[in-house]
């Protein structure tokens, strides 16, 4: 949760998130509160870049994990945040939270004495909690607009319209993300009922429709914060071919698709069009409890500049290819990097220090158990490395 006011924890810790742990009465929380990295005496490393996979960015926003616990009243609790660790981005399963206003990247823990810890046992909440509900409103609509921008149109209208079902309070949580109130108007809608005697009935009833559209770049950019930075751009040759072996060990494999300057992308990009502008226009209508989706765009070559700005305008922590410079260190180990040692395969998971590095048992023909985790100094593996590339 985002908090209202900044809490002081210590002299030197600040807070201004925190994750709820439970109900103490009916007006107040128990809280474990989470501090922003970069105050005094805390210094994180560089945010980890997986080889062959630089283009992979991370939340700008940090956030570290504290022991200290309060409770507090329900009304200092100003909104929702999302946590997300290193592999729900790497997976694909959050990955399209950069550029979320409200959505932090957690990987430590900091102690009393401001020493961090890696955090290595995530834990995910409960379906029935607000924030998994919130967060599933979210991909439901990323996936619509996903879906909408990777389709080829054969016309000169680029537009796509979907309904899907889509609850009140969804749509109360979804409205209340903006500044601006939704349009209200009266309607109609039809409601198809099977009665006791087998008989059918079509009721048409009156109903109210609610509609928000993002149009201007202003307008826009509220809906990136909520959505992330990538719902505006896609090239328009679909999403590469998954990969058909998953391995026990493993927890995601991926394949990629790159862009090349032939390229043609459906843009999300404002125009000057007052008549059919290009946008996200949502309808949402009570009766029927469904929301109506419509995403229109132009179909531009990659070099243009309006699309290359937007392809460029990425969040601070995306990685770079320049992937010796991210963990400070020069070394040329990153995270995903495996490596033979005794009959087994070792996977690079986290930096501990500048001298060691933690992995994980991904194969084995011996003695190692599969997902066991190791410690090495940083030398023996960049050794162990040379034979394996």
């Amino acid at each position: 949760m985002l908090l209202d006011e900044e809490v002081i924890l210590t002299v030197a810790l600040r807070s201004k998130v925190a994750a709820v742990l439970r109900k103490e009465s009916p007006s107040r929380f128990l809280v474990n509160f989470y501090v922003f990295p970069g105050q005094d005496g805390i210094n994180v490393p560089r945010l980890p870049v997986p080889r062959k996979r630089t283009y992979i960015g991370f939340p700008t926003q940090e956030v570290l994990q504290t022991k200290y616990v309060s409770v507090v009243p329900e009304g200092s609790l100003h909104a929702l945040a999302f946590l997300v660790n290193e592999d729900d981005i790497l997976s694909g399963r959050k990955a399209f939270c950069i550029g979320m206003s409200d959505c932090f990247f957690l990987r430590f823990r900091v102690d009393t004495d401001l020493t961090l810890e890696p955090i290595e046992l995530f834990s995910k909440p409960s379906c029935r909690s607000l924030t998994q509900q919130s967060w599933s409103i979210r991909l439901k609509l990323y996936q619509v607009i996903m879906e909408a921008l990777n389709t080829k149109s054969l016309n000169s209208a680029y537009k796509r319209h979907k309904s899907i079902e889509f609850a009140e309070w969804e749509w109360l949580y979804f409205s209340k993300c903006f500044a601006q109130l939704p349009v209200e108007r009266k309607g109609t809608v039809t409601l198809r009922v099977n009665r006791l005697d087998g008989s059918k009935e079509s009721c048409k009833v009156k109903t109210a429709k609610f509609s928000l559209q993002f149009t201007s770049r202003d307008e826009i950019k509220m809906l990136k914060k909520i959505l992330g930075t990538t719902i505006t751009v896609s090239t328009r040759s679909g999403f590469p071919t998954a990969p058909k072996r998953l391995r026990a060990v493993d927890d995601y494999l991926f394949s990629k698709q790159t862009a090349g300057d032939s390229e043609y992308v459906n843009a999300v990009l404002p125009d000057n069009d007052v008549t059919s502008p290009n946008g996200y226009f949502f309808l949402w209508t009570r009766g029927t409890e469904k929301l109506r989706v419509t995403t229109q765009w132009k179909k531009l070559p990659i070099t243009n500049q309006l699309v290359r700005d937007e392809l460029r305008r990425s969040a601070q922590g995306d990685c770079s290819d320049d992937s010796s410079s991210q963990d400070g260190s020069g070394t040329e180990i990153q995270i995903g990097d495996d490596f033979p040692f005794n009959n087994a395969q070792f996977e690079v998971r986290n930096f501990l220090g500048a001298t060691h590095v933690r992995c994980v048992v991904i194969e084995s023909n011996g003695d190692w158990l599969v997902g066991r985790y190791e410690n090495f100094g940083r030398e023996f593996v960049q050794d162990r490395m040379a034979d394996n590339y």
